[in-house]
């Protein structure tokens, strides 16, 4: 919720998280109508698109919107605002793409993915493999330093592959 002052300047009282997770919604359904409407450089991506249906729902502006809710960046405030953040979009995205795919349909590969339960893809994710299958090498073992709870969702009915992204990774 932005307010300004009467020298001209914005300063945000709070976070409006009701709006944000109907502008998930509403953002979600625009980028999914993207996909059809846009026109790529060649068949093959054209294909590669329509069959992963992958969006990149991100979000920018994280340290300009803690700057005028006067959240120190850096805080442990600023960590529960980013986390909070990031899981209501996450959780959004997840919704959108589930409502879209009960309305539109899942994506093309959907079948042969981890959000399909039974796929051979989503059995060997849900067993906590210790190796990971590599094209190249065979297979690669999994650092066993790395903690990887199972915090995301899968084995659901999706519109995308992808819901959210992280700049600069999933920047084209």
């Amino acid at each position: 919720k932005l307010e300004e002052t009467p020298d001209g300047a914005l300063t945000a009282l709070y976070m409006d998280w009701d709006l944000l997770g109907a502008d998930i919604q509403t953002t979600m359904k625009f980028l999914d109508g993207v996909i059809d409407r846009s026109d790529f450089p060649g068949e093959k991506i054209t294909q590669a698109v329509q069959e992963t249906r992958k969006v990149g729902l991100g979000y920018m502006g994280v340290w300009d919107a803690m700057v005028l809710m006067k959240i120190r960046y850096g805080s442990e405030e600023s960590f529960e605002f980013a986390e909070e953040l990031a899981k209501r979009l996450h959780d959004g995205a997840n919704e959108a793409t589930e409502r879209l795919a009960e309305e539109r349909g899942v994506f093309p590969l959907w079948e042969t993915s981890f959000y399909n339960p039974e796929s051979e893809l989503f059995k060997w994710f849900m067993s906590n493999p210790e190796t990971i299958p590599d094209s190249y090498r065979g297979s690669r073992r999994l650092s066993k330093k790395v903690q990887r709870d199972r915090k995301m969702k899968y084995g659901f009915r999706a519109r995308h592959s992808y819901q959210t992204t992280e700049a600069p990774t999933g920047t084209i």
